[in-house]
């Protein structure tokens, strides 16, 4: 971690370091003492770019984000709480009747209670075939929630997975004429914010 920090830490087109991928386990401690850890190997490098720890969706033991008893924060929030932790990432795949995720409203919450901005690190949904109507569907999907993301208070939201050329129907697009999510008067384009 030391190595690509020092490397990278002046890099424009890092939005931030994601620790983990979807971490998850039973063991709390272990846990959150990797992220305590590692965000500090990070700052004392003086790299200055956004740090996500990027739990699953508080689905395990050491991260669950449901309410306990004594009135004790969650694990969920207490990982999130690590100081030098940036952004509550959050991800959505594969809910197609579900405007927003299951989990999105506990994890909102915990974004509030932290004051940390929640994020969309990942969301997609499988698209079944290359028929021109499943493109439709699946575009008007992604739309309803990035717009429902937005307007639920998230700061920024990626569509899951960019690939080019890709050959096996399932998650990805690209920039293929029949895809409405990508090009200039795609669903992503459509929503994107302007740079200052």
């Amino acid at each position: 971690m030391k190595t690509i920090t020092e490397r990278y830490r002046d890099g424009p087109t890092i939005l931030g370091w994601e620790l983990m991928r979807e971490a998850q386990g039973t063991d709390f401690n272990a846990l959150y003492g990797f992220a305590v850890d590692v965000t500090q190997v990070i700052r004392a490098i003086g790299d200055q770019h956004l740090i996500v720890l990027g739990t699953d969706a508080g689905d395990s033991a050491a991260t669950s984000i449901g309410a306990n008893t004594d009135g004790t924060p969650s694990n969920f929030e207490k990982l999130h709480a690590v100081p030098g932790i940036d952004l509550i990432d959050v991800h959505d795949f594969d809910s197609p009747t579900l405007t927003l995720a299951n989990g999105f409203a506990a994890q909102s919450a915990v974004s509030i209670s932290l004051q940390k901005p929640l994020f969309f690190g990942a969301s997609a949904i499988r698209l079944p075939s290359t028929s021109a109507s499943d493109y439709s569907t699946r575009a008007g999907i992604i739309s309803a929630k990035l717009v429902a993301s937005r307007d639920g208070g998230a700061v920024g939201f990626l569509v899951y997975d960019y690939a080019p050329r890709w050959s096996t129907v399932g998650w990805s697009f690209d920039g293929r004429a029949e895809e409405p999510l990508s090009g200039q008067a795609g669903v992503i384009a459509r929503n994107s914010s302007p740079n200052p």
